[in-house]
């Protein structure tokens, strides 16, 4: 009888296994929960580079096809090297706009066309004239760069690149 005693089974606590079992559980759905979170915010910075570096994009584009659009095919001068071209307006008068890719930026007279927050490059390829045939004058121009961002420690990079025909 004694040893019923000693051997009496006590249900007021859990016993060690399963507080081990708990505690493991609860710790690989919270790594869980933190990976998915983790995995979140990091596309989400993704799309906010790639939305950055394509509305830069899209806007240069828009720029220097409004810049061709402007010239005729006898005002505009591909330069050496394709990294820049000169138009002269001849809506306005005789004033040349030259558009120009260097030191990680795109830029015409007035401004840089790109914004800080991405930097350009591909620019030994930027311009690319093609000339009717037999004469000097412009036919195509071809633009072509690259634009790279980073949001929160996530990249992303893109290239850009339209065929504009000049007016007669």
């Amino acid at each position: 009888m004694t040893s019923s005693l000693f051997f009496k089974k006590n249900n007021k606590g859990y016993t060690l296994i399963e507080m081990v079992v708990v505690v493991g559980s609860l710790g690989i759905i919270i790594v869980a929960v933190i990976s998915t979170i983790l995995v979140t915010f990091r596309s989400q910075n993704k799309v906010k580079a790639n939305n950055k570096t394509s509305e830069n994009g899209r806007m240069i584009l828009t720029e220097l096809r409004r810049n061709i659009f402007n010239g005729t095919s006898k005002s505009i001068v591909c330069g050496l090297g394709g990294s820049s071209v000169s138009i002269a307006d001849l809506n306005i008068g005789t004033t040349t706009t030259s558009l120009v890719c260097r030191n990680n930026n795109i830029a015409s007279n007035s401004a840089t066309l790109n914004s800080s927050e991405v930097i350009v490059y591909g620019c030994q390829n930027f311009v690319t004239c093609t000339n009717k045939s037999g004469t000097s004058e412009v036919a195509t121009v071809k633009f072509s760069f690259g634009l790279s961002s980073v949001t929160a420690g996530v990249g992303t990079s893109q290239m850009f690149d339209t065929i504009v025909t000049t007016r007669n």
